[in-house]
């Protein structure tokens, strides 16, 4: 649940991106990292950060991309 709430909540701050201003208003550490057991739910949770993450960004014609690293 943690895990979860963190990552959408910097998904959200990185599509905050000010285009006209050519910056982001947060300061943010585009980089999540999730520790666990194998089989947890770590990499099914990054996609679904980052799935969440691209939906609010086309949703606003964001141009918008994530990595997820296993």
């Amino acid at each position: 649940d943690e895990y979860l709430r963190a990552g959408l909540r910097l998904a959200r701050d990185v599509a905050g991106y000010d285009f006209a201003l050519r910056r982001n208003p947060k300061r943010i550490n585009p980089v999540l990292f999730g520790l666990g057991r194998p089989g947890c739910g770590k990499t099914v949770t990054a996609h679904a950060i980052g799935n969440d993450f691209l939906d609010y960004c086309r949703a606003r014609d964001v141009p918008a991309r994530f990595l997820v690293v296993r």
